[in-house]
């Protein structure tokens, strides 16, 4: 009878239960009996034998990052339930968690006595700093050693092993920044380097029996938990025992009891214990006896709001987007129809010139598809056959015609038209990727403009849609968008960066504007409506025969973006311009003589600007509110609406890997997938779709995934709110010195040289902040916390310089990375300077883009031109697109003299602007994609010699790939490679001179590579 029970008993607890899944974060008591976990947010324990899990904490944000205090007594933890970055501790059986400190601080163990935590926070151009604080928020300090958030104390509290780099979703990724193990000494004060294989090892932790460290290492396919025994530590290569032997997932994020070494790991989506002493690992069987899954169905009341619409042609409702559907309403407002009610995801829509039939596209596994349906008869939604096997890009209705930009294979955004009498789609543009179209008045001249490969030029093409001809008649080596005819179809317009151009599609006569004002005198009233009337006799074959002029000038080129909205008749030109976060409705004639403002509209930036001839309306997207400016009236009209609606969360999800699949293996650059087959990928993750998920663990299954190509420029980011308002912690441009607390106030410790602070107010490197509005700093006083919320805010401080103290007042920055940044190249530059005696120019680049190669070029030829060498660093440089312009400059040869009297006839170099003297350039792991073309260009061309640490590989070309639910994606699209064929994803730039920088000199800015680049400098100038 008993045993009866007990069966009942299970079957229960089974029946009433769940098994969760993609629990992470996992913790393990010092008795080894227990473990904390993470999952949907919160924090829960369970027994190490595994049973029922209990909640530990249950408040909106996220609870992460738990870990035991040696004691067993407490959890430390970090939490955004604030709404800001924070570290509590909390009873290990339950009760109220306790903010210990503010900001960006990480737990990453405690000291033995439990009273004490061993935190990491990042720091710009140096790394992972580490600090101490106790639990009762007192006596923050600064270490001053290097560090990672996984690492952990010796027993004894003596050691500190930590991992360096590594990406834990990269298994075969080899290059500088792989994952590598390290141990800092704190009786000596010293690093050493424990480990570092080609590959990645992380997650390391010390045995507390005296055995050792055991860490996760990847084997070339999954990271296996392995064991470097303790009197193999301090060899240079020390034997590594392979303890797991995993076929299926990696072992991550490894835990270790205090007293007895036994360990929990994450094991993909379940948690699994090892025992060291059968060295048996095996999953931890958890269930949960709570109502936690939520139901995915999602039900929201949507009051008036889209992220994408389209007008009738009358002008008379609105189709927009709202979520996964479609939806129509009235413009004036009223009762909305629903359109679609699948949940499938909407890409693109149009509205047929009948004013009913609607034309969108939908996902069908991941893949856009055509339909068609009517706003009188939404139900009836028919598949267009033609589109099965295309993915469909984009729609446009141009003059009554529907043109389908759609991809086939690798042949993209290829042009369709719809036959109207026939209803058959004619595919007109099959061989080119087509940018943008234009139609004659007639229907039957074609404009289109297409992106060339290689030169990603774009070439202009005109297609008799009648007799099947095609002819270029331009091309441009600029980007040309926003195309347009004029009504009377004498000019083209476009826009070329941020300005429009005006173009002759006819002969004009130089005085084609020109108006006979005698003529208009002496004609009659009657006459001019007949005139009005009269048709021009046109000849299509025109526009073949003269082709098109040179771009010329830009005919609107207000500071900012300008881009035509309309053109009318009369030859006036309704545009749009976009300047200092103001927009400007604006009108002006064809030749831009007379420009007026039509009104400002405020409110903030707008999107999908339209005019609509039905209504003499400019329709706009505000704030995910369709607007309407009226031009009769210049009043501003809402389209309201109020819509009740629902989706399967759990579904989207679905939707959304079959997407990203999808997504990704038509838009990766190598066909060849880095040798891996996405179509058993997929089939191999797509299972766990079943599973419930939040937007963490869906994430992390992506990245699990794709991480199996092994390619940079990869990540997927969620579309989620959080469960709390985010509150930022301010800054105000200066350091504090947390290496000696005093009583009373807060030593500043570096003021960055550009701040208010400095060159307002004259604060410096020792003063004291004494009090921030009005709260006094005492030794314990939480300093982020004075700063939370306090962005763009006017700041109080009260500082102390010698024996004056002082209020002043200054604004939160939401971020000081600038400020930095230009205090951490100014130190260079003095530094070169003081070591080269005024010889050696330094300048840094921080981004290939725009603003720094105007930077480069100012900084080149004003302060470095008469240098007699220079030093160009591109180490902390994320990348970008400019490293061709810098090469051209740094290749750019003399070929002439030239002089002038008022420079007293000196004969002087022609070119001028050329660099023709010893240089070199300093690279490390943080010199990512482009800012890795750059120095390998320059290594390759004999410019000079290469300093510093390898690069990391990460040399693709990379967009941001919008989801159907508004996530996103890194969608690695163009690869890289050199002349000799090695393709440089995968393989970094290797310096002539390889000079590490060690955590010691990153920590104390000892810049060992800036001074071999003086060095050698200095050598090259004596060789001259």
């Amino acid at each position: 009878m008993k045993n009866y029970l007990i069966v009942l008993l299970i079957l229960a607890i089974q029946l009433f239960s769940i098994e969760p899944n993609f629990m992470s974060d996992p913790a393990i008591s010092p008795e080894g009996d227990m473990i904390c976990f993470r999952y949907m947010n919160d924090l829960w324990t369970v027994s190490y034998k595994g049973g029922e899990a209990k909640r530990l904490t249950s408040v909106k944000g996220a609870d992460y990052n738990p870990d035991y205090s040696p004691d067993g007594k407490m959890i430390a933890f970090n939490s955004d339930r604030e709404g800001y970055g924070a570290v509590y501790v909390i009873p290990s059986n339950g009760g109220s968690a306790v903010k210990v400190i503010t900001g960006d601080y990480f737990v990453v163990d405690w000291y033995k006595d439990s009273q004490y935590l061993l935190l990491m926070k990042g720091e710009r151009f140096v790394g992972n700093k580490m600090y101490r604080v106790k639990i009762d928020g007192t006596g923050l300090t600064d270490l001053d050693i290097f560090g990672n958030l996984y690492g952990d104390l010796s027993s004894d509290n003596d050691k500190f092993i930590f991992c360096n780099n590594g990406d834990p979703f990269r298994e075969k990724y080899t290059g500088s920044a792989n994952g590598s193990l390290h141990l800092f000494d704190l009786n000596i004060n010293d690093y050493t380097d424990v480990y570092d294989s080609p590959l990645t090892e992380r997650y390391p932790v010390f045995s507390k029996t005296g055995k050792g460290i055991y860490f996760a290492r990847s084997d070339s396919n999954l990271f296996q938990i392995c064991n470097i025994p303790e009197i193999e530590l301090e060899k240079k290569d020390p034997k590594v025992e392979q303890i797991t032997n995993f076929n299926k997932w990696s072992a991550r994020d490894i835990s270790i009891a205090y007293k007895n070494d036994r360990m929990v790991f994450e094991y993909f989506d379940k948690l699994w214990v090892l025992d060291p002493t059968d060295k048996v690992a095996k999953e931890l069987k958890i269930n949960i006896a709570e109502d936690i899954i939520q139901s995915p169905k999602v039900i929201l009341n949507n009051i008036s709001t889209t992220d994408k619409f389209y007008v009738s042609p009358k002008g008379d409702w609105i189709l927009f987007r709202y979520k996964f559907d479609l939806f129509a309403v009235p413009f004036e407002g009223g009762e909305e129809i629903r359109i679609t009610g699948d949940a499938k995801g909407i890409g693109d829509f149009v509205i047929s010139d009948d004013n009913e039939t609607i034309y969108y596209t939908a996902f069908v596994k991941g893949e856009t598809k055509l339909f068609k349906t009517s706003v009188k008869d939404p139900i009836n939604s028919e598949l267009i056959e033609w589109s099965k096997d295309k993915i469909i890009d984009k729609l446009k209705i141009i003059k009554g015609k529907m043109f389908v930009f759609y991809s086939e294979g690798d042949d993209r955004f290829r042009l369709a038209v719809r036959d109207r009498k026939k209803d058959i789609y004619e595919e007109i543009v099959p061989d080119k990727y087509v940018l943008d179209i234009d139609l004659s008045n007639d229907g039957n001249l074609l404009l289109y403009t297409e992106l060339v490969g290689g030169l990603y030029s774009i070439n202009l093409y005109i297609l008799n849609l009648e007799e099947k001809k095609e002819k270029m008649i331009s091309s441009y080596n600029e980007w040309l968008w926003r195309m347009s005819i004029d009504p009377k179809e004498e000019f083209l317009f476009y826009n070329i960066g941020d300005a429009v151009y005006r173009t002759d599609l006819k002969k004009v006569s130089d005085y084609h504007f020109e108006k006979d004002k005698w003529k208009e005198i002496f004609t009659p009233q009657k006459d001019k409506k007949k005139d009005k009337t009269k048709k021009e006799k046109k000849e299509p074959s025109e526009f073949f025969t003269t082709g098109l002029k040179e771009k010329g000038n830009p005919l609107l080129n207000k500071p900012g973006i300008n881009y035509i909205i309309k053109l009318t008749e009369d030859q006036k030109i309704f545009y749009i311009n976009e300047f200092s976060d103001k927009i400007y409705l604006r009108k002006t004639d064809f030749q831009a003589k007379d420009d007026e403002l039509i009104t400002e509209i405020t409110g903030g930036k707008i999107t999908d600007v339209s005019y609509a001839d039905s209504t003499g309306g400019v329709f706009y997207l505000q704030r995910n509110k369709i607007k309407a400016f009226d031009m009769k009236s210049k009043k501003i009209k809402d389209t309201p609406f109020d819509i009740k609606y629902s989706y399967d969360q759990q579904k989207i999800y679905s939707q959304l890997f079959d997407e990203i699949y999808t997504s990704f293996k038509r838009g990766f650059y190598d066909p060849e997938m880095h040798g891996v087959n996405l179509d058993k990928m997929y089939d191999r993750f797509k299972k766990y779709m079943d599973q419930y998920h939040i937007a963490d663990s869906f994430g992390f299954l992506i990245d699990e995934m794709i991480g199996n190509i092994n390619s940079s420029h990869t990540g997927y980011y969620p579309n989620q709110e959080s469960e709390v308002p985010a509150l930022p912690v301010a800054v105000i441009g200066a350091e504090f010195d947390f290496k000696d607390r005093m009583d009373k106030g807060l030593k500043i410790s570096k003021v960055y040289f550009q701040s208010k602070l400095a060159e307002v107010h004259d604060i410096k490197a020792g003063d004291v902040l004494l009090s921030v509005d009005d709260v006094n700093i005492e030794r314990d006083t939480d300093i982020d916390e004075l700063f939370v919320n306090k962005v763009d805010d006017k700041i109080k401080l009260k500082i102390r310089s010698g024996k004056i103290e002082e209020e002043i007042s200054v604004k939160g920055l939401s971020s000081d990375y600038m400020l930095k940044y230009d205090d951490w190249v100014n130190d260079r530059k003095l530094k070169v300077d003081e070591l080269s005696k005024g010889k050696v120019g330094y300048l840094h680049i921080r981004g290939m883009n725009e603003s720094s190669y105007e930077k480069f070029l100012d900084d080149l030829f004003t302060d470095n031109f008469n240098k007699e060498a220079l030093i160009i660093d591109v180490r902390f440089n994320g990348g970008g697109y400019t490293h061709d312009r810098l090469i051209e400059v740094l290749t750019k040869k003399q070929y002439a003299y030239s002089s002038a009297r008022w420079d007293h006839a000196v004969k002087r170099k022609t070119p001028f602007d050329i660099w023709d003297k010893p240089s070199t350039v300093i690279i490390n792991d943080r010199s990512f994609s482009d800012a890795e073309i750059f120095p390998t260009l320059y290594k390759d061309l004999g410019l000079g010699k290469v300093i510093g640490t390898p690069t990391s590989g990460a040399v693709i070309g990379t967009s941001s790939h919008t989801l159907m639910d508004g996530s996103s994606m890194r969608m690695p699209l163009a690869g890289w490679w050199r002349l000799n064929g090695e393709n440089m994803e995968g393989n970094g730039t290797q310096p002539d001179i390889r000079i590490d920088m060690s955590f010691k000199d990153k920590i104390e800015d000892n810049d060992v590579q800036l001074e071999r680049a003086v060095e050698e400098m200095l050598k090259a100038i004596d060789n001259r």
